[in-house]
C-alpha cells in the first residue's frame, strides 16, 4: 500500500483588524499554549471549514425530515380519504339495501 502523502499547500492572503488577529492568538495561546500566527489562523479556518460543512449537514438532514414527514402526512391523509369513500361506500350500499327491502 502506498503511503498517504501530504494534500499540497495554497498559499492565501487573509486580511484581518489587528484587535481580531491578537484576540485570535490570545484565545489559541490560552487554549493550547504557543503557536505562530500562520498556525493559528490555519486552525482558525480549520475550524470554519469544519463549522461550515457541520452546518451543511445539519442543512440536508432537517430537509430529509422535512421531506419525510411531509410524505408521512400525505400518506395519512390518503389513507383518511380512503377510509372516508370506504365508509361512504359502505352507506351507499346500506341505504340501497334499506330501498330494496321497502320495495319488498
Amino acid at each position: 500500500m502506498g503511503q498517504l502523502s501530504e494534500p499540497p499547500l495554497v498559499r492565501v492572503v487573509v486580511y484581518l483588524e489587528l484587535p481580531a488577529l491578537e484576540d485570535l492568538e490570545l484565545l489559541v495561546r490560552y487554549r493550547r499554549g504557543g503557536s505562530t500566527r500562520s498556525a493559528i489562523v490555519r486552525e482558525a479556518i480549520s475550524w470554519l471549514r469544519a463549522r461550515e460543512a457541520a452546518w451543511l449537514i445539519r442543512a440536508k438532514r432537517q430537509e430529509q425530515v422535512r421531506a419525510r414527514r411531509a410524505a408521512e402526512d400525505a400518506r395519512a391523509l390518503a389513507s383518511a380519504r380512503a377510509d372516508r369513500d370506504r365508509i361512504a361506500v359502505e352507506q351507499l350500499v346500506d341505504q340501497a339495501i334499506a330501498i330494496a327491502r321497502e320495495a319488498d
